[in-house]
């Protein structure tokens, strides 16, 4: 390595100068653009922390230059990305994100994407070109990395233990816990907990001791409905009550007014979800299982890996046909696999849908609802069915396609992240308001579940709710209440002609239990070990640590750790649900077969359906009433539109999706609006040549076009 000092032996401080610098200049930057600091304690821990990194990454690459980028990078991106997601979720970096890495880039589009995928590329680069080919950077990288992977392995509870005896630890503190340890010694610290709680299996007299203190007898009978009622449950993104921002001054009700009908009726339900602005597979999880999601990681993408008693395989063993739909890749949150353990039979993903109206590269829920309604009912073939659905739209960072959806919510002050997202919770509470009242037509008994995943990822500190006193700054200083609030989203279940029912306040995993009883499931099931104690409402949240709200409104901390008074039912049952929950996600399952008998196994019935969902071809099957104009002068423009662009009109009835459409040779933009398509010229083209050019559709995925009629262009 070729060092620029006149004394070899200073070559030895560059890795300490270096750290000093980008600690400096990374500490500068957090405190001055997302608010916190590290305490004295935690500048000296991550000062030797990091330290030690760059020395230990200083001998490992060949060139000083490489080291010095890829410092800059790796310490870089751990201060700058704990401080976006302290900004937005307000928590740090987890372990668990990590694996859902591949989920936060799957959702990224433009800038952003390039923005987080960029880093990540460089010190991979980096490192495979400055990394040491000889034998003592083979000898260093393992007598440095084997210890610790050892010591996380095999001693991660006496390694957590030390790092709190050392800096402490407050339970509902996060913030506070990464102040005082630094970025990477947090994540040790955080890592080491999560192994070892993922590493304490409950054996089978663990499980039985719980199964028996939550009541539950042994064998139980096989599963009956009083009445098969077709079910479904609509999952939407990010979907939460605005107007609670009280220091904002909206110019109407953020949401439609057919929604806000609708929930009126509830008299205000809420659902306490497991997470805060991401992490929608732990909500997927409580409202198909039936059990708190796991707080330390995303089940759906570390820990499923056979088939689970939850509501969708309770259903289809009854004879039901459950249906999946997520416009997301197969892949996303590793759905195609878990769906499938939790007793669906069909999945519709992305490949299966059109997506030809897009908000922000999310499919808008008009067509979504569009295209699944008579798919789904064909799907079922006079069976009862389960459908539950996950929107996409309105998504961070909460884009609307301005042409279809412009924005009719302005806010004062002005807040950009703010606006955008009143604006799609508007339209998409509009969307699903449309689609309600041609479902409760068309099906007038089901039972309809409508709630939000998650709060949105509006900024939690100084530019989104924090200043609008709706959370404090600090997520530290959360109080019970405060914390209730932050955990909420609307609730509406609607009992077929029994309309929305008033329910207060449940949490996420005690949905599908509510389902089951308005189905008139005969006796409990295997979602009955997890039901809390009466007229409480735990929501855990971290390990241990849970909110419990009551009946009555109230609402207190509990940590079955160091239980405290009022807390005592809800600390007993914590404990035997992290029994239950653990023998069931990742232990040898000894809770199903004492429940169901050492034979038990759990299969989903055969239907004839295929588990992915083709792409739903057919001609186009509409009929144009109405179209125009017929005809032009060469080089002007017709039908001019506000972008400048000129268009030509059709009036149909009849349903189309996917349109493609054509003006002679000339590809048109198709704005589809329900009964009337707009077919514009891209650029604010204009067409020069004299002559006839036919107009030609193309809809649903077939390949054959069909002629709307001539287009005549003039002198």
């Amino acid at each position: 390595m070729k060092v620029p000092f006149k004394h070899p032996a200073l070559r030895h401080l560059v890795p300490l100068i270096s750290t000093l610098a980008i600690m400096t200049v990374c500490n500068w930057a957090v405190r001055h653009y997302f608010g916190y600091s590290m305490t004295w304690v935690g500048l000296l821990a991550d000062l030797i922390a990091a330290s030690a990194f760059s020395y230990w990454l200083y001998y490992l690459m060949r060139r000083l230059w490489v080291f010095l980028l890829l410092q800059v990078l790796v310490l870089g991106a751990l201060y700058i990305g704990n401080g976006i997601k302290v900004e937005l979720l307000a928590a740090p970096i987890l372990p668990s994100d990590i694996n859902t890495l591949p989920v936060l880039l799957d959702v990224l589009f433009g800038w952003r994407f390039v923005a987080a995928l960029a880093p990540l590329v460089a010190i991979g680069a980096l490192i495979l070109y400055g990394l040491r080919r000889d034998w003592r950077g083979i000898a260093m990288l393992a007598a440095t990395v084997l210890p610790l992977w050892l010591c996380l392995v095999f001693l991660p509870g006496p390694l957590a233990q030390g790092l709190d005896a050392m800096f402490g630890y407050y339970p509902y503190k996060e913030l506070g816990n990464y102040e005082e340890r630094g970025p990477l010694l947090y994540f040790l610290n955080e890592y080491a907990r999560q192994r070892e709680l993922q590493g304490k299996l409950p054996t089978r007299d663990e499980v039985a001791t719980a199964l028996k203190r939550q009541g539950m007898a042994m064998p139980l009978p096989p599963m009956t409905l009083a009445k098969q009622r077709d079910v479904y449950v609509f999952l939407m993104e990010a979907f939460w009550d605005p107007s609670l921002i009280k220091k904002v001054e909206f110019n109407r009700d953020p949401w439609a007014a057919p929604f806000r009908a609708l929930w009126d009726q509830t008299d205000d339900s809420w659902v306490q979800t497991p997470v805060f602005g991401g992490g929608t597979a732990n909500s997927e999880l409580e409202v198909l299982c039936g059990m708190p999601a796991l707080p330390e990681r995303i089940a759906f993408v570390t820990s499923l890996v056979q088939a689970m008693p939850c509501m969708p395989m309770l259903l289809a063993q009854a004879g039901y046909r459950t249906i999946a739909i997520a416009p997301d890749d197969y892949s996303t949150w590793n759905r195609n696999n878990s769906y499938q353990y939790l007793g669906f039979d069909r999945f519709y993903a992305k490949p299966s849908l059109f997506l030809d109206d897009q908000n922000g590269g999310f499919l808008a829920n008009q067509t979504l609802f569009a295209q699944m309604h008579d798919r789904v009912i064909a799907d079922a073939a006079g069976h009862p069915r389960l459908v539950y659905t996950v929107t996409t739209s309105g998504h961070y960072p909460f884009l609307m396609d301005l042409r279809k959806r412009p924005q009719v919510i302005k806010i004062k002050p002005h807040n950009e992240a703010l606006s955008n997202y009143a604006n799609a919770v508007y339209y998409d509470s509009q969307e699903l308001s449309d689609y309600l009242v041609k479902l409760r037509a068309a099906d007038p008994d089901a039972i309809i579940v409508i709630f939000g995943d998650h709060l949105p990822a509006l900024s939690s500190r100084r530019k989104g709710f924090s200043d609008t006193g709706l959370f404090p700054k600090n997520a530290d200083d959360l109080t019970p209440e405060t914390m209730r609030t932050r955990q909420s989203t609307p609730l509406i279940v609607i009992d077929g002609k029994r309309g929305p029912l008033k329910l207060g306040r449940l949490s996420l995993f005690e949905v599908p239990r509510l389902l089951l009883s308005l189905l008139g499931a005969s006796g409990p099931t295997a979602l009955d070990a997890f039901a809390p104690p009466p007229h409480e409402h735990p929501r855990p949240i971290y390990s241990g640590r849970f909110l419990v709200t009551d009946d009555e409104g109230g609402a207190m901390f509990c940590d079955s750790g160091a239980p405290s008074a009022g807390c005592e039912q809800a600390d007993a049952w914590e404990q035997d649900m992290q029994v239950l929950r653990t023998d069931l996600v990742s232990g040898k399952r000894f809770g199903p077969q004492l429940l169901y008998g050492d034979a038990f196994k759990l299969a989903i019935p055969d239907t004839g359906l295929a588990y992915h969902a083709p792409m739903d071809v057919h001609p186009c099957d509409i009929k144009v009433t109405l179209w125009g104009p017929p005809e032009g002068k060469s080089g002007r423009p017709f039908n001019l539109q506000k972008s400048g662009n000129s268009a030509l009109y059709i009036q149909y009835t009849g349903s189309v999706g996917n349109v493609e459409a054509w003006l002679g040779s000339r590809r048109l933009d198709v704005t589809n609006n329900g009964q009337r398509m707009a077919l514009s010229l891209p650029g604010q083209t204009r067409i020069y040549l004299p002559g006839t050019y036919p107009l030609t559709l193309k809809c649903n995925g077939d390949d054959t076009p069909v002629k709307v009629g001539d287009f005549h262009v003039y002198f």
